[in-house]
C-alpha cells in the first residue's frame, strides 16, 4: 500500500463517526495535512512476501529496510474537507470493511480509539485525533501488522473556505 493511501486510509479511520456521534467542529474547505511517518518492516502482508522469490523476497526486504534507515518523512497535502464529510464524519474515504473500530472517546473535538483488521493485511492500532478551534488539527496513529510497524503524527490548519489548490 503506498503511502498516499495509507494517510487517506488513517485520515478515514480518524474522522469516523459510529451512530449518534455527533460531527466532528472543524471547519469544511481547505486544509493543509503534514504528515511525519515513520515506519519499519516491510510493510508488505506476509502471505505476498510468502508468494515472492527468495531473491525478490530479499531485495523488497533491503529496499525496506534502507527506507526506514533513512528516519521519519515528512510530507504535506492539500485535502478538501467538505461539510458533508465532516456530517459524516469521514475525511472523504469509506471506512475498512476488514477493520473493527472500538472509540474510547468520540466527541465534537476527539476521536481516540483502537482498531483491529483481518483480511490479507492483518494489522492492529490506535487513533488520537483532536480540533482544536475549528481551524486546526492534530493526531497521532499507530499501527502494528504482522511484520511491520507505522507510526504517523500529522497536523493540519485550515487555509480557507474554497478548495481550490487541493491535491485529491
Amino acid at each position: 500500500m503506498g503511502i498516499y493511501r495509507v494517510v487517506m486510509a488513517v485520515l478515514a479511520l480518524c474522522g469516523l463517526n459510529s451512530f449518534g456521534a455527533e460531527p466532528l467542529n472543524a471547519k469544511p474547505g481547505l486544509w493543509e495535512m503534514t504528515y511525519s511517518t515513520e515506519m519499519s518492516g516491510t510493510m508488505i502482508p506476509k502471505a505476498t512476501l510468502d508468494k515472492m522469490s527468495p531473491e525478490q523476497r530479499a531485495k523488497m526486504e533491503a529496499m525496506m529496510k534502507q527506507r526506514a534507515a533513512a528516519g521519519p518523512k515528512t510530507r504535506t497535502h492539500k485535502t478538501c474537507m467538505t461539510k458533508e464529510n465532516l456530517q459524516k464524519g469521514s475525511f472523504g474515504e469509506d471506512e475498512d470493511k476488514a477493520c473493527t473500530y472500538k472509540w474510547i472517546a468520540e466527541t465534537r473535538t476527539k476521536r481516540e480509539g483502537t482498531f483491529q483488521c483481518a483480511g490479507d493485511s492483518p494489522r492492529a492500532g490506535t487513533v488520537n485525533f483532536e480540533v482544536m478551534g475549528g481551524d486546526k488539527v492534530k493526531g497521532d496513529v499507530r499501527v502494528v501488522g504482522d511484520n511491520s510497524k507505522f507510526n504517523m503524527q500529522m497536523n493540519g490548519r485550515w487555509i480557507g473556505a474554497d478548495c481550490k489548490g487541493a491535491d485529491d
